[in-house]
């Protein structure tokens, strides 16, 4: 359930007939059944209609199924079928029973050809009894072989099951269980994708190794949400990370040592050694749980991504980590976050706890470098840097609008520096989120007998409601800096003449908390690709002919301020493209 992404399905009837599951066994399959993590399968589509049918089965079988007949269906409703087998079980364990126990391949046994014989024979006298050793029992125990053969015809009818289910709905098998060896060459069709041990290293590795190491009742808690997020935000980064090493480990070790015909167990041995020399120094640092008490899945994805760029630094690795990526990577953005100086992207990669600036996972996608922030409240970020102002070949129109084609993003939001306009209202470090933007370069400047006359025809736009939404939701519990929401005045300027600031605040009527250089580019690279945007900046100045009065230590707090806001706005959730009402 951690380790992929894939939808998880069994028998209902293994379910409810194992009496080797705990209670908690019990309640964490009872718990992924109601999440929708599990499907039990069943031929019948309600409870009572599989009760009964349990019932005319193993009605030769009472003592080994007390469950049908003395401790009554209630018991059974907690998990119900949830997915529809229209064939019938049963009667497909009889069809490929019967090919079995008909065949003539020449390495069979003579313990293998007794038990054929009487599962032949037990087949011809069969009723409308269930197929399990129970109905086989009195046959083979007539053998004088009869352990080994017993060995043989279990082993058949679990074949014979699993494959059932495996046509069903062209699944998989998880390998390396054990005592189960066995069937793992037999049954398996993607090995290594859903290998228990490699998946449990993988896991360990990523900081995640006390979810398997332990009952899953201590963390009760933190299941029931892994459990609701399976399959999206950061846990399908972290299962596409997994399958991405894995799959690369196994196409690479396997050319390169001629192991393509070896076992399951020698290709795992090659590879859980090589996963144990790229976790050197990785995630054994991070914490199992977030700060707040959660899953620590982003933790972890952040780490397997350490562990992909180490593997890039190995020669006979990189092409195949390229090759993979595009094949098991969706690569799909949530976030574009932009910069437009140095500080301010200092401020978000400390925001985003990007501390190893020697492993930043770069992108290099047509003119622009962008910085793969990995996932926050399940949403993928990525950070590209513009320069200062909307205008030039790197502006911030250009640079978002290439973003936005390369990448799809659901937001972009621009999070830095601005200037402030009231000193008596307002504070350094003080959060200001645009409600709208007011583009001043626009003008109409002219003559009149009371002086100059000067009319804003610049956009005066609204940021996207949804990102707004957001970003109001998240100041009700940020208390680190106030959060101001408004009117920002936008140009290509760097405004440091208190005159000329005052006459930017009279334009837009008074109504502006702050300006700044990059909104309009923004805004117009935004609006023609229907993208929702945002611009989010940190007060470092107030424009009066003062920018340089402890300049490095205001932007700095300036841009903490605001890349930590947007940080704790996009950890809420909420902001996962695909799906923009989560």
């Amino acid at each position: 359930m951690l380790g992929t992404s894939a939808p998880l399905y069994c028998g209902i009837s293994l379910i409810w007939e194992n009496t080797g599951l705990s209670v908690d066994s019990r309640r964490l399959l009872t718990a992924a059944s109601e999440a929708g993590a599990l499907h039990p399968v069943s031929y019948t589509s309600t409870v009572e209609a599989f009760y009964e049918s349990r019932q005319r089965l193993y009605r030769h079988d009472a003592r080994r199924y007390p469950l049908y007949f003395e401790a009554g269906i209630n018991n059974l409703r907690a998990i119900s079928p949830s997915i529809h087998k229209e064939t019938d079980t049963t009667e497909d364990l009889t069809d490929k029973l019967t090919a079995w126990s008909v065949s003539t391949p020449r390495s069979r046994t003579e313990v293998e050809r007794a038990a054929m014989a009487v599962t032949l024979r037990a087949l011809n006298e069969r009723d409308s009894q269930a197929l399990t050793f129970s109905y086989f029992e009195r046959h083979v125990s007539a053998l004088d072989s009869r352990i080994a053969a017993e060995e043989v015809v279990r082993r058949e009818i679990s074949l014979a099951y699993c494959q059932h289910y495996l046509e069903f709905a062209n699944g998989d098998v998880p390998t390396g269980i054990a005592g189960l060896g066995f069937f793992d060459a037999r049954l398996s069709r993607e090995f290594p994708l859903c290998d228990i041990p490699l998946l449990a290293s993988l896991l360990g590795s990523a900081g995640l190794r006390e979810y398997i190491a332990r009952p899953w009742s201590s963390f009760a808690e933190n299941w029931d949400l892994i459990l609701a997020s399976r399959d999206v935000g950061a846990h399908y980064r972290l299962t596409s990370l997994i399958r991405l090493l894995l799959r690369t480990l196994d196409q690479v070790l396997t050319a390169e040592d001629g192991m393509a015909a070896a076992s399951h167990f020698a290709r795992r041995s090659r590879m859980s050694a090589v996963i144990r020399a790229l976790q050197h120094g990785s995630a054994e640092r991070h914490h199992m749980v977030d700060r707040r008490g959660g899953p620590g899945v982003e933790e972890a994805v952040i780490a397997l991504e350490s562990m992909v760029a180490r593997m890039m630094n190995h020669p006979q690795f990189e092409l195949a980590v390229t090759i993979n990526r595009k094949e098991v990577m969706n690569d799909r953005v949530d976030i574009l976050l932009v910069t437009a100086t140095q500080v301010e992207t200092e401020a978000v990669l400390d925001a985003f706890k990007i501390v190893d600036r020697e492993r930043l996972g770069r992108r290099f996608i047509g003119e622009n470098t962008y910085l793969d922030l990995n996932t926050a409240g399940g949403a993928r970020v990525f950070l590209v840097q513009c320069e200062m102002g909307s205008g030039g070949p790197q502006g911030a129109t250009l640079t978002i609008n290439d973003g936005i084609a390369a990448l799809q993003p659901g937001a972009v939001i621009m999070a830095g520096i601005a200037f402030g306009v009231d000193r008596g209202k307002q504070q350094i470090g003080d959060v200001l989120v645009s409600a709208q933007i007011l583009g001043y370069e626009l003008q109409r400047r002219g003559r009149s007998s009371s002086g100059t006359d000067i009319v804003v025809r610049g956009d005066r736009v609204g940021a996207s409601p949804r990102l707004l939404g957001r970003c109001r939701s998240a100041s009700l519990d940020w208390h680190s800096a106030r959060v101001r929401f408004g009117l920002l005045l936008s140009g290509e300027k760097l405004v440091d003449d208190i005159d000329y600031r005052d006459e930017l605040f009279a334009l837009s009527q008074g109504e502006a908390i702050g300006g700044e250089m990059e909104g309009v580019g923004l805004y117009a690279a935004a609006h023609r690709r229907k993208v929702d945007w945002i611009v989010v900046k940190g007060i470092c100045d107030w424009a009066d002919g003062r920018k340089r009065y402890q300049k490095e230590r205001r932007q700095a707090l300036a841009g903490r301020a605001a890349a930590n806001f947007v940080h704790h706005m996009i950890s809420l959730g909420g902001l996962v493209a695909s799906n923009p009402g989560s």
